[in-house]
């Protein structure tokens, strides 16, 4: 079989591919080893692909949790204390005609079960279908004096009073409610080849997410945090054709998706005095979009093109709430009964990988991306706290357009030497916007060396410049702060990896390190610099061929430099932050030690973090108290075979977690004058599992 059998590229745009087809004509043909991707191979002639076999196994597992932990539980579905039992299975079976069929279930028992089960045959299709389901706790010590879901109302017995100081019933009027979610996930996917070279492939989605979230609504900086009730609905569906002829591949694809929000809006009771009797807000609206692509890929010689296409529609027409749920504000009538609004997106991206000689590898892309808004521009009337309509203002209406183009050349001088460099040049085009234009230039060249003892290293350095164009005074922002993310940027950064395996020892060591920078030269007000750092050490021994050590240690820094004015003029305060985090583990692994059979695993882990802020004025320094998270983990496993085929597994989960913030740690509900919080405190505790399972091999 030749190599192109094997070698799957970027997809890529026919179109494009055959207008450039000519330019390769010319390159030598030769054996390429250097692309064969084994992991892809297909052996017509094994055996065992048209061998029979049945396998599987069933796990049922006893699980006990120490306490009810929000954040011990977020994403596994262990968030309450006790004992329940879990279950895990698998099986799998291949005919003698091709036919397979494998279905696998992951925590049956828990709120994060996932299943799924695939069917195909050999050389013709197949089907895949799961369901998944996803919690995420956050926390369960919030509290608020509302009560409802879309209609939040107070206790009749509520004082409303200008400052929380006064409104004697908050204290007692708070109710707890867990901010957590729950998402369940169904999907099904089908791809049938009704000839060698042609494949068509289906697939469908649909996810909902329920549950309960925080938000905060306000009357002129009267603040009040509000649970904010999540009921979400997403759909999608594609589906996608394909022919591909030996070095040539074209395909054609239709995506259509679409969100829904079970609830429009918000509206609350006002628990203030002297503003308006209630509030509302809209939450998320729903929307929709379509895609449709095209892909390609062509071969030839030492040479391939790549491409793609796609346009893509979004729409968003969801009817407009009123300005205000004050009947006493004079406001004139909405303009429309809703957006409307359309955005029209192009992406496209072409690419060339070119071996020239068998050394010298040369890629060549280039991309682009469009975004056309047609929504057209409406004369909306904002309304200041509920309560004062301000002057008409026009709506936003954003696009911009996008392109990129870079080379990179990779270059073996010898076996064990190997060098990168690389450049790519960029432009944005913004309209309408305060900052419409922006053209960057980027560098880099990398080192990659190894040797038979053992030794491998790497070096990369990369740096450019990002230019803007100039301030135009579009909104009522202060033209002299400059939006980090499109203002002139100088960056530069390299990374360094260095790893050394001892012959006939076991133990390797590896040491890397990186450092990256952003300078923004033109902001008088706004981030000044930004800057990354850390580096990390790991070191695995084998004594023996079943004990094993490992141990690692990465240490990460971030800091950042911001000016401020309290004149909208010159820059007369900074603001420093920096962040550090330490992570450190250890693990331990013995097999068939002290007996046969048995295997002991030991993993610790530690990280911690801290955050230092502090304000430079004229007068002098004002630091803010540190912020903390601090994360420990003990698991400890044992396994045994208690027959051929049956194993016996017990493991200890410890995991200790604390955390602090001067900003949230014991501000209570009625703590700020102008804020009815959460009362919730940062999470603080020490919690455990213990689980025993018995697996057998079916």
């Amino acid at each position: 079989m030749s190599p192109q059998v094997f070698h799957r590229a970027v997809p890529a745009l026919a179109a494009v591919t055959l207008l450039v087809a000519g330019a390769a004509a010319a390159a030598p043909v030769g054996a390429n080893y250097d692309n064969a991707r084994t992991d892809r191979w297909r052996c017509r002639l094994c055996p065992f692909d048209d061998a029979s076999y049945r396998d599987g196994s069933f796990r049922v597992e006893a699980v006990s949790v120490e306490d009810a932990e929000p954040r011990f539980g977020r994403d596994n579905g262990l968030d309450e204390d006790g004992t329940r039992l879990d279950f895990h299975a698998e099986h799998l079976r291949r005919g003698a005609d091709g036919r397979s069929l494998i279905a696998r279930g992951e925590r049956l028992g828990l709120d994060a079960r996932d299943l799924g089960i695939e069917y195909g045959a050999l050389r013709r299709g197949g089907m895949t279908f799961r369901w998944r389901e996803i919690p995420r706790n956050v926390s369960t010590d919030g509290r608020t004096p509302y009560s409802g879901r879309t209609i939040l109302t107070l206790p009749d017995d509520w004082v409303h009073a200008f400052s929380t100081s006064g409104m004697t019933a908050l204290s007692e009027a708070g109710t707890p409610f867990d901010n957590a979610t729950q998402r369940r996930r169904a999907s099904a996917a089908a791809h049938f080849r009704p000839h060698p070279r042609w494949g068509i492939e289906a697939d469908y989605v649909r996810e909902t997410k329920e549950g309960t979230g925080e938000t905060h609504a306000d009357f002129l900086y009267q603040v009040a945090g509000l649970p904010k009730p999540i009921d979400h609905r997403t759909e999608e569906v594609g589906g996608r054709v394909r022919l591909e002829t030996g070095p040539f591949l074209l395909a054609a694809g239709l995506r259509e998706s679409r969100f829904e929000n079970g609830d429009r809006a918000l509206a609350w009771e006002n628990a203030y005095a002297e503003f308006p009797a209630t509030g509302r807000k809209a939450l998320a609206p729903g929307n929709d979009a379509r895609s449709l692509s095209l892909v390609s890929r062509w071969t030839h010689g030492r040479t391939v093109f790549n491409g793609a296409l796609t346009w893509g529609r979004l729409r968003q027409d969801a009817p407009f709430p009123p300005y205000t749920a004050n009947d006493g504000a004079r406001v004139d009538p909405l303009p429309a009964d809703s957006l409307r609004g359309q955005v029209r997106t192009l992406a496209a991206r072409f690419t060339v990988v070119s071996r020239p000689t068998d050394r010298l590898r040369v890629s060549l892309k280039h991309r682009r991306r469009e975004r056309d808004n047609d929504t057209e521009t409406l004369l909306l009337t904002p309304v200041l706290g509920d309560l004062f309509a301000t002057p008409p203002r026009p709506g936003r209406v954003y696009g911009f357009d996008r392109t990129s183009t870079g080379v990179r050349l990779h270059y073996r001088l010898s076996r064990s030497v190997r060098l990168g460099f690389g450049s790519e040049a960029s432009r944005v085009r913004r309209r309408p916007a305060e900052i419409t234009r922006n053209d960057a230039r980027r560098h880099w060249a990398e080192l990659q060396a190894t040797n038979h003892r053992g030794l491998r290293a790497a070096l990369r350095f990369a740096g450019g410049r990002r230019d803007a164009s100039t301030f135009q005074v579009l909104t009522a922002n202060n033209p002299r702060t400059r939006r980090f993310h499109q203002a002139e940027r100088e960056h530069r950064t390299w990374t360094t990896a260095l790893d050394y395996q001892f012959a006939a020892t076991g133990l390797s060591v590896g040491v890397d390190a990186d450092f990256r920078r952003n300078d923004y030269p033109d902001s008088p007000l706004g981030l000044h610099h930004d800057e990354d750092r850390g580096w990390s050490a790991d070191l695995t021994y084998a004594p023996r061929a079943r004990v094993s050590v490992s141990a690692f240690r990465a240490v990460r820094e971030a800091d950042a430099r911001t000016a401020g004015s309290d004149t909208f003029s010159a820059a007369d305060w900074w603001y420093g932050t920096r962040d550090t985090v330490d992570t450190d583990g250890l693990t331990v692994e013995l097999r068939d030690v002290p007996r046969e059979g048995l295997s002991l695993s030991l993993a610790f882990t530690r990280s911690k973090g801290r955050g230092h802020y502090n304000t430079e004025t004229v007068a002098g320094d004002s630091r803010f108290p540190h912020l903390l998270s601090e994360h420990r983990a003990v698991d400890a496993r044992v396994r045994y075979p208690l027959r051929r085929r049956t194993l016996l597994v017990a493991r200890y989960y410890l995991e200790d977690y604390r955390a602090a913030d001067w900003a949230r740690d014991g501000v209570g509900v009625a703590a700020t004058r102008n804020l009815i919080s959460f009362g919730r405190e940062l999470p603080d505790y020490a919690n455990g599992l213990f689980s025993i399972s018995i697996e057998t091999r079916l």
